[in-house]
């Protein structure tokens, strides 16, 4: 209410753990016919569940490492469908959700 965090919903979600909680929510995402992957480091598309058609999946990848974008910007390019570099906002995922939504009425 205030703007300030109270509590925090368990298990709590961090880059080591997020493969496990991911496998945890498998089925639910069985029956989907889309996934929408945003990621901000290259094992983050590992997380499509096994058996998941790679064509329903759009992989937004986000490479944040200013100083590291010559050395990455390729690998990133073979890894996700769509990257966005620097300090991107989130505008472009915005417009996709807004259109999937839109299409979907």
């Amino acid at each position: 209410e205030d703007g300030i965090v109270e509590k925090v919903s368990e298990p709590v979600i961090h880059s080591y753990n997020k493969a496990v909680a991911v496998e945890n929510h498998c089925r639910s995402f069985s029956t989907r016919g889309n996934i929408l992957l945003l990621g901000d480091s290259l094992g983050d598309t590992d997380m499509v569940p096994q058996g998941m058609d790679s064509s329903c999946v759009l992989r937004i990848g986000f490479l944040n490492d200013e100083t590291r974008v010559a050395q990455l910007l390729q690998q990133y390019m073979e890894t996700y469908d769509i990257v966005i570099l620097g300090d991107g906002d989130m505008s472009l995922v915005n417009s996709i959700v807004s259109l999937c939504v839109e299409s979907s009425m």
